[in-house]
């Protein structure tokens, strides 16, 4: 499966819909297809409703929600993010966002998977409503 990775800039969705657009060509082949989208915000205005209407133009499905968060330019500069700083919230959506990968390809989620993404929840319930209601779409 390819899963693409998109914010709600101009220029990225159009990368985006052309990537979809070579994808749905080979799709007939039987060696790839489109597992989903993975919002990387950049904040721009209406970023999610632009995203959300791209994927429903390919008829696809929001596959994990990355906040813009500066934790990760921190973190890049001699180590992951999950390396730096493995309890923060950014952390945490990488570990959603993977599970929700290892589901979209057939993989069953880990008991210790499944206990991060509750903990997860928990950590979550300290943000905004509707951070809250995004990081449960990311969740499948």
């Amino acid at each position: 499966k390819i899963f693409i990775i998109t914010s709600g800039e101009y220029m990225a969705i159009h990368a985006a819909a052309n990537i979809a657009t070579a994808i749905d060509n080979f799709k007939d082949r039987g060696y790839a297809s489109l597992g989903g989208v993975i919002l990387n915000k950049r904040n721009v205005k209406n970023e999610e409703e632009k995203v959300n209407e791209f994927i429903e133009n390919i008829d696809s499905k929001l596959v994990g929600t990355l906040d813009r968060d500066e934790i990760v330019v921190v973190a890049e500069d001699k180590k992951t993010v999950l390396e730096a700083f493995p309890e923060s919230l950014m952390a945490k959506e990488y570990e959603v966002l993977a599970d929700n990968l290892l589901k979209a390809c057939g993989y069953k989620v880990s008991e210790g998977n499944l206990e991060k993404l509750n903990n997860k929840k928990v950590k979550s319930d300290n943000k905004d409503e509707s951070n809250d209601t995004k990081k449960e779409e990311a969740k499948c």
